[in-house]
Parts: structure tokens; sequence; C-alpha cells
């Protein structure tokens, strides 16, 4: 049985994702990133977590490249900011604090989390190319996330 590809899409959409800032050090030496809603924890021992990235991304070449990658998760409110990094704007990270980590990921200093990953697999994943990383640093502190549904961001509420 075949997928359509528009109801593949409706049914994510429907799917909550937390929205985070995925970065690395660029070929060129320079800092990149992108939005992404496709982060997920893999394996507690060794600490290990995983993103996708689509192959004709225009930083999926720095990706490939990099040693490692930085993931910095958004709070509520920072919808401006996912819209930068998921869209056409060379300069990202303009007026932006962030400090760089160990395999010159740079890290938010605005994010509620920030977690640094050295690169350990990266795998075809159709359209995409998905990437583990092992843990190699993270800081946090609570706060309500950025979250993405049904093609919109919402609120973390109690019922």
């Amino acid at each position: 049985m075949a997928v359509d590809p528009a109801a593949f899409k409706e049914l994510f959409s429907n799917w909550p994702s937390a929205v985070a800032v995925i970065t690395c050090r660029g070929t060129d030496g320079e800092p990149k990133g992108f939005t992404a809603s496709s982060f997920d924890p893999l394996s507690l021992d060794p600490p290990l977590v995983l993103f996708t990235l689509h192959k004709k991304a225009g930083s999926a070449p720095h990706f490939e490249a990099a040693d490692g990658f930085g993931v910095n998760a958004l709070r509520a409110g920072q919808e401006e900011l996912s819209a930068r990094f998921a869209g056409p704007d060379a300069d990202r990270f303009r007026g932006l604090k962030y400090s760089l980590g160990q395999t010159g990921a740079p890290l938010l200093a605005d994010a509620w989390a920030r977690v640094e990953c050295r690169t350990r697999h990266r795998y075809d994943g159709g359209d995409h190319i998905l990437f583990v990383g092992e843990i190699i640093s993270m800081e946090f502190e609570p706060a309500e996330p950025l979250v993405y549904h049904r093609r919109g961001y919402r609120r973390v509420t109690d019922a």
C-alpha cells in the first residue's frame, strides 16, 4: 500500500513537537543552524540523541562535515527566533548571544536548554539524513518549551 504524501504530512502535523535550533560550525568556520522539530532522545547509556535534516537543505553539507552539533531548545515566546532559523536569512546569528561549545557548535544564551553532542553516526533516511550524537555537555533550566502543533506554535497547558 502506497502512503499518500499529503496524508503523511497531515498525520504528523498533528504530532506535537518541541522546537529547537540545531547548530554546528560550518565548513567555512562560520556558525550554521536551522529550526528543527525532529529532535529526540535515543539512548541513556551511552547518552545519545538524534535529529534529521533534509538532504537538500543548504546547511546539510556543513552538518555532514562537522564533528558535532548543538541543540538549543526554544522557550515559549521565541517564535521569531524559530522563524529566523527556518527562513532564508543568511545571517541567522546576527545580534544573538551565544558561546561556542567544544565542537565549535554555537550554544544560544537564551535557549532554555543547550546540549552539545559529538556526531557518532549519520544514516540515510530517504530524503533526510539522520544524525546520531553523543551528549558531551548539557545545561538547562526549567521553562515552558516552544511547541509546534497543527502547523502553528502552541502553549503547553494543564487540562
